[in-house]
């Protein structure tokens, strides 16, 4: 009844009351490493530093609000993740589509619902493709069409 504004207490802004209001705690850690590079050198205690906050992978440093456009195609570009993700600033997801991306972020769907996942046997050598070598030894000119 909000949306014709019966209840006398203004609209209801959906966008607004899905907002998470703390922020999450690994967003401390990731802003530190994502400052955009200013040409200063850096001690070599500082680079490793970075690179165990990284996870021994190569750091680069960014800012995470991408400032320009030119800034967001590099962060894309160099596969930099920001860190402003849909479950980072909601606390629900708002439409059905984003339901599958609040099982797989933290908790795989696999070990959360097992029954969704089912157990491969691949033949790696078929009866087909048995059959489809041997002829092509015995017959140069064998085709199966």
């Amino acid at each position: 009844m909000s949306f014709f504004n019966l209840t006398f207490m203004g609209y209801d802004n959906r966008f607004k009351s899905m907002k998470r209001l703390e922020s999450t705690s690994a967003e401390s850690d990731l802003t530190e490493l994502r400052k955009v590079p200013t040409g200063e050198q850096k001690s070599a205690l500082e680079k490793q530093l970075a690179r165990e906050l990284a996870g021994d992978l190569q750091s680069r440093e960014w800012t995470s609000p991408a400032i320009s456009n030119l800034n967001y195609h590099t962060l894309r570009t160099m596969h930099v993740r920001g860190d402003k993700d849909p479950n980072q600033t909601m606390r629900r997801p708002m439409t059905a589509a984003q339901q599958i991306g609040w099982w797989t972020k933290d908790e795989p769907l696999k070990t959360k619902e097992p029954w969704t996942q089912e157990k491969r046997h691949v033949h790696a050598q078929s009866e087909m493709t048995k059959f489809v070598d041997d002829m092509v030894l015995t017959d140069r000119c064998f085709r199966l069409s």
